[in-house]
């Protein structure tokens, strides 16, 4: 009888045991080799594309404290075209203030126009090869916010490899109509050094496409006592291969 009892005992608690460790089993999306090629496929996917057309508003803070915020629209189209534009509002300085961002190219010429406060600057620039490939990789690799300011040190630095973006870690999960990916991205070629951050994207589970990210990393990487930097991006009216009207990225003449 006591055998019968340690028996069936043995018998529930190994099922229970099973029970236990099966849900984690059978949920590959939370193997770190399946976030990892969720994420090529999404990067795969995006640099495919004839076009790509969304909505996005950012949020960037500084030790936790809402430096900025912008809303905006980005349009690219093969063939070195793309019409990147946004206005916000300036949070953390002692006289608050807007900023405005314009990058318009026609396959010929970049034009990059930004505004900060009561300061402006205009520069023209070729298109160069890299650029396709990397507004196309941006909603999955760096956001708006942090990718135009790399490729903008890129373009100033005259590097003809552009940014390179490579992924060193990656682990997945799912939550309410979301599928989430938690990344560690290696961005080089835009200076002498390698920026290396934190990106979690969160992706639309019918579409697959970004819905969210955030991106974080130390306001400087020399110094291990520094803030915390984060830009947080969401993202709407995702379209990929739409028709985008070409006047779109008609370069101004001045």
């Amino acid at each position: 009888m006591i055998q019968s009892l340690h028996g069936r005992w043995v018998a529930i608690l190994t099922t229970a045991l099973l029970l236990a460790i099966a849900p984690s089993q059978a949920r590959p999306q939370d193997r770190p080799d399946d976030a990892r090629k969720a994420h090529e496929a999404l990067a795969l996917r995006l640099g495919a594309a004839q076009s790509l057309r969304f909505k996005f508003e950012t949020e960037n803070r500084l030790g936790g404290k809402v430096e900025s915020r912008m809303s905006g629209s980005c349009s690219w189209s093969r063939g070195g075209r793309v019409r990147l534009t946004g206005t916000g509002e300036l949070l953390g300085r002692e006289a608050p203030g807007t900023w405005e961002l314009d990058w318009v190219a026609d396959g010929k010429t970049l034009r990059l126009f930004r505004r900060i406060g009561d300061h402006s600057e205009t520069r023209r620039f070729p298109v160069a090869d890299w650029q396709d490939r990397f507004l196309a990789s941006l909603p999955a690799h760096s956001g708006i916010e942090m990718g135009q300011t790399l490729g903008r040190l890129a373009l100033l630095a005259g590097k003809p490899e552009g940014i390179v973006f490579s992924v060193d870690s990656a682990t997945a999960s799912r939550t309410e109509g979301l599928r989430a990916l938690s990344l560690t991205i290696r961005a080089s070629g835009y200076t002498a050094a390698t920026e290396k951050y934190d990106l979690d994207l969160q992706l639309d589970a019918k579409t697959g496409l970004p819905a969210r990210l955030v991106c974080t990393l130390p306001a400087d990487p020399q110094n291990p006592d520094s803030p915390t930097l984060t830009f947080s991006e969401t993202y709407s009216d995702f379209t990929i291969d739409g028709v985008i009207d070409p006047k779109t990225f008609e370069v101004p003449k001045e």
